[in-house]
């Protein structure tokens, strides 16, 4: 079985072409995927949906006078999830740095040492392990759980990708609690309001609906899709008996806070989550393509070595597409 590539998005904040062409190799070693903020300003581009693992800056001035310094403790404040990661001029070292430029900044590098980067990429944001076969088997059982709730369509799973933040998207999510000896942590299912509504109104679901779609079949919907991938998921991953040593009681319970207005929610937790998008493609192209975002994040108890020796094998297509956002 060829392994499934888990990919992570940073963006980029540097006007160095000279540092920029060796980001850019770095990206391709490092599994990471770059944004570089050519048209807009960095804070707009923070603004935007989309999830990062990391922030990458430069230590000198940008074009609108601020410094790498200045931009990572604004930055810090609003976006406290997020890794910083600082290109410096003369050395990597942080020592005469202020306590507060030190606690915003995850790590620093400077061109002829990439090596520390490296250690920083996976110390912040691949700091932990999401097995091939427990991507490949998520990826499977959601495929399939879509595909019998929704008729005349082609399911194409995207690169997934960790993010270190998590943020708001779209109007209609469900949440679903993942409880098992190995791990412990919630599920969401995200799509657009007005997808589902196509969807249902083309009779593309299984629901039998009399006259216009309502908010009830729209929730059902997604209640459905919900409950067949989290029994899935719990026939494949939760019921399954781990040593001692990797189990955990279930009395911890940590509140998830989350803020409308930013558009952010905190989990307590420095735990990554891994994403999933997947592309409903209408074979009878009556419908435009609707994305579907699948997130997993393991914040109260993650031990995936527990799983190690578990066969669990989906045959999915394999994909070398490289994704931006």
């Amino acid at each position: 079985m060829t392994c499934t590539v888990v990919r992570s998005h940073i963006l980029v904040h540097d006007h160095n072409p000279v540092a920029m062409a060796a980001i850019r190799e770095f990206c391709v070693d490092q599994n990471l995927v770059g944004l570089e903020d050519k048209s807009l300003s960095l804070n707009e581009l923070l603004e935007e949906n989309f999830e990062l693992g990391a922030l990458f800056l430069a230590e000198e001035c940008d074009d609108r006078g601020q410094s790498g310094l200045e931009l990572a403790q604004q930055i810090h404040k609003k976006r406290p999830d997020l890794p910083i990661f600082l290109r410096r001029e003369q050395n990597s070292k942080l020592d005469q740095m202020t306590n507060e430029t030190k606690l915003a900044i995850a790590g620093s590098y400077h061109l002829e040492d990439m090596a520390a980067l490296s250690e920083s990429v996976q110390e912040f944001i691949f700091n932990n392990e999401f097995p091939c076969k427990f991507v490949r088997g998520v990826q499977g059982l959601t495929i399939a759980a879509l595909e019998a709730e929704v008729k005349g369509i082609e399911v194409i799973p995207e690169v997934p990708y960790v993010a270190k933040e998590y943020r708001l998207q779209g109007d209609l999510s469900s949440y679903t609690a993942l409880n098992g000896q190995w791990c412990r942590g919630l599920m969401e299912i995200q799509i657009s309001n007005d997808s589902v509504q196509q969807l249902i109104g083309a009779g593309k679901t299984n629901l039998m609906v009399e006259g216009e779609v309502g908010a009830k079949d729209i929730n059902g919907w997604l209640s459905d899709i919900s409950n067949m991938t989290w029994g899935s998921f719990k026939s494949y991953f939760l019921t399954i008996d781990v040593a001692e040593e990797h189990s955990r009681a279930m009395d911890i319970a940590i509140p998830v806070i989350a803020n409308f207005r930013d558009g952010t929610v905190s989990t307590g937790s420095s735990m990554p989550q891994i994403c999933f998008n997947y592309l409903l493609v209408d074979t009878e192209t009556k419908l435009p393509d609707i994305r579907l975002t699948q997130k997993l994040l393991f914040h109260l108890f993650w031990v995936p070595e527990a799983i190690a020796d578990i066969d669990i094998v989906f045959e999915l297509a394999e994909s070398e597409e490289v994704v931006f956002f």
